[in-house]
């Protein structure tokens, strides 16, 4: 290699924009395989308390130590585990450390729940997949946690991913970090919740929440600048406390739920890996990416407000 190739490919690197780089990473395919391990037979509709919810939660943490992420849960561990309804269960914790001194002290989390409702009393087909609810949200999450880890410039900010178990009993595994937070809670600038993105129209997304923080809101203004999505529904501006993102709002975190809209299969054996739409998941993740790297890397944290 001349000394002049190697300065354009110097000149190059430093002038790439980390954020369109992270994003090139996030395929609709490279999600969609976590989709089709997770919402297949073999993890029999991931009941909390199940041995079939403990293999995803394997799989997950199996994900993360490979990519090299740090464990966030309590001592040094991958899984954090609580006693639910129906069972022992665990929620699984990874941080991406921030490479600012005083900044990486603070976290962005980025959330999933990975549990389902299990298997069916009756019927032809007894497995209740959970592709879209929310074998969908935990994927995304899972690939955005290899993208930021693969960052050669980790943002100032920590990145914590959080996946949460008992969900569908009650938003139990979020309420019980909340209740028992392996960081300090005051140091979490934000919250990016996402359940069911996989499904409906390709082009466009509902962003739950948002009246918690107008500044969230003109975050993702500025990152749809990118044309992601033709469409953002911010109608639901309240918290509602049907998923994840609840406890996080409760605790004074601004906190937002990205949601595709519910459909046919939600909660039956017909919510399965060939109803997603591939595209949508690509969507998803790199809207989230473009978020969670400005959160990360802002001189402020985003305002916070109690909504009725």
């Amino acid at each position: 290699m001349t000394l002049l190739v190697a300065a354009l490919l110097l000149l190059q690197t430093k002038s790439a924009d980390p954020a369109e780089t992270l994003a090139a990473t996030l395929t609709a395919d490279s999600v969609f395989k976590h989709v089709e391990e997770l919402a297949s037979d073999a993890y029999e509709g991931r009941g909390s308390g199940t041995p079939a919810c403990d293999r995803a939660a394997a799989y997950i943490a199996g994900k993360v130590k490979e990519w090299k992420l740090a464990p966030a849960g309590p001592a040094g561990a991958w899984f954090q585990p609580f006693k639910a309804q129906g069972g022992d269960t665990r929620n699984v914790l990874a941080v991406v450390l921030g490479s600012d001194p005083a900044l990486k002290k603070e976290f962005v989390l980025i959330g999933a729940h990975y549990d389902h409702i299990g298997l069916a009393k009756r019927g032809d087909d007894l497995v209740n997949n959970g592709a879209d609810d929310n074998a969908s949200g935990t994927s995304v999450a899972l690939e955005l946690a290899r993208a930021f880890a693969a960052m050669p410039v980790k943002p100032a900010r920590s990145v914590l991913f959080g996946w949460w178990s008992a969900e569908e009993i009650g938003l139990l595994g979020s309420k019980y970090f909340a209740d028992h937070p392996t960081i300090d809670l005051k140091s979490i600038v934000a919250c990016l919740n996402m359940d069911m993105v996989g499904r409906n129209a390709e082009d466009s997304i509902d962003i739950e929440g948002t009246g918690c923080s107008p500044d969230l809101k003109a975050l993702f203004d500025r990152v749809n600048g990118r044309k992601i999505f033709a469409s953002i529904n911010y109608e639901q501006q309240g918290i509602l406390n049907d998923t994840d993102h609840y406890w996080f709002y409760k605790s004074g975190i601004p906190a937002v739920e990205f949601f595709s809209g519910y459909h046919a299969d939600y909660h039956k054996p017909g919510d399965e890996s060939p109803k997603i739409v591939k595209p949508k998941l690509e969507r998803v993740a790199k809207f989230v990416a473009y978020s969670a790297l400005d959160l990360a890397n802002a001189k402020t944290r985003p305002g916070y407000q109690k909504v009725k």
